[in-house]
């Protein structure tokens, strides 16, 4: 787990990568701004729930995350300049287009996106 790391802010790169035991992402509550944020190939990794204080981020990557259903909430998230979620084999291709969806049409801004390689037969309420 991330635990500890609330306080963390950073304005370059997170990026979490190959972590075998990371279920949530609970522990980066605080970040804010990072230029980058990735999480990658994280077997057990089941949400993006936490973020909760995210409002704009460079680029935000998510792909290879075999455990992720959900990315979660983000209420103050306003701005992604690259947005790439790919290759998660249990999370909802719906799920993916909700949130590019409550991104855009709350007054936020979202620069290219690639969506490919989610669930794309499981359905969303």
């Amino acid at each position: 787990n991330l635990d500890g790391l609330e306080g963390l802010d950073v304005y370059f790169t997170v990026s979490v990568v190959g972590n075998e035991s990371l279920e949530n992402v609970e522990g980066l509550s605080g970040l804010t701004n990072p230029q980058t944020l990735e999480f990658d190939l994280s077997p057990s990794l089941e949400s993006l729930r936490g973020l909760d204080a995210l409002a704009s981020v460079g680029g935000f990557g998510v792909y290879g995350n075999s455990s992720l259903i959900e990315l979660g909430g983000f209420p103050i998230l306003s701005d992604v300049n690259r947005f790439e979620v790919r290759d998660n084999e249990r999370l909802p291709t719906c799920a993916v287009e909700e949130f590019v969806r409550e991104l855009t049409e709350g007054g936020g801004t979202l620069g290219t996106s690639t969506i490919s390689g989610n669930d794309d037969t499981a359905t969303c309420p």
